[in-house]
This record gives C-alpha cells, sequence and structure tokens, in this order.
C-alpha cells in the first residue's frame, strides 16, 4: 500500500520564544576556543530580551573589524585587504541570492533554505555545516582496564 501525501503544508513550532536570527554572509569563523566557551555556558532561564539583544550586539563582528583581523593575520597593506574584502563579500552575497550552494572549507558549506524579497532588501534563511573536529589518532581498541 502506497504512503498517503498530506495536502495542508507542515507546521513547526519552536521550542523557544525569543527570535532566531540567522546571518546572510559570515564575516568569518570564530575561532575554535571561542566556539567552546559560548558551548559550555549553559543558556540562563532568567536572562531578559535586553541582555540577550546586549549580548548579540557584543558577539557581532562587523566589517571594519573583519578587515583588521584580516590585515593582522595576512601582513598585507590595509587599503589591499578591505578592496579584496568587499569584493569578497559581494560574490558571496550575489552566490546566495542566486540560490547557490557554497562550499568554502574554513567556513563550511553554505546552503539557502529560505528565501523572501521584502522592500528594505532581502532575507534569506541559510544552512551553514561545520565540520567537527579531526582525530589526531586512532582509538585504542580497548580501555586501559581491559
Amino acid at each position: 500500500m502506497a504512503a498517503r501525501k498530506s495536502t495542508t503544508p507542515r507546521k513547526t513550532t519552536r521550542k523557544s520564544s525569543k527570535p532566531t536570527k540567522v546571518a546572510v554572509v559570515a564575516d568569518a569563523a570564530p575561532e575554535l576556543d571561542e566556539m567552546d566557551d559560548a558551548i559550555d555556558e549553559p543558556m540562563l532561564a532568567e536572562e531578559t530580551e535586553a541582555e540577550a539583544d546586549g549580548a548579540a550586539k557584543a558577539a557581532t563582528l562587523r566589517k571594519k573589524e573583519f578587515v583588521e583581523r584580516v590585515t593582522t593575520l595576512s601582513g598585507r597593506k590595509k587599503q589591499d585587504v578591505r578592496e579584496i574584502t568587499e569584493a569578497v563579500l559581494a560574490v558571496l552575497g550575489e552566490a546566495l541570492s542566486k540560490g547557490e550552494e557554497l562550499n568554502l572549507p574554513p567556513l563550511g558549506k553554505i546552503k539557502v533554505n529560505r528565501q523572501r524579497d521584502l522592500t528594505s532588501g532581502e532575507m534569506m534563511i541559510v544552512k551553514l555545516r561545520r565540520a567537527g573536529e579531526k582525530e589526531t589518532g586512532t582509538p585504542p581498541l580497548a580501555d586501559d582496564e581491559e
């Protein structure tokens, strides 16, 4: 017997009452230490909306700071880095607008899930999949006790 298809759209429910924000283009991947700290810290139930907004603003990496970090890491002139950064971000934004899937190894694999045109621009919900840490060797076959 064949499975019956539903004609009504699937509705999903949120577990949290706070809205989730997804960046259209990720400027830079956070360092592993920052990610570990963010994962290890439990969410507090008494956190208010104002505190959440303040934390989100503090964690935002702006283009100016991004250019400064790349300048520091690469040792190149700031003007050159700024021009290249703007070109890279323009290409990324254009590719995402077209619905292309991006596979950028240090950043990850980016795919547009949903896209909507607004009067002020366009809104995209993207999925970013990052690779986990690679193991440095083979795990032991048995524990030390055995």
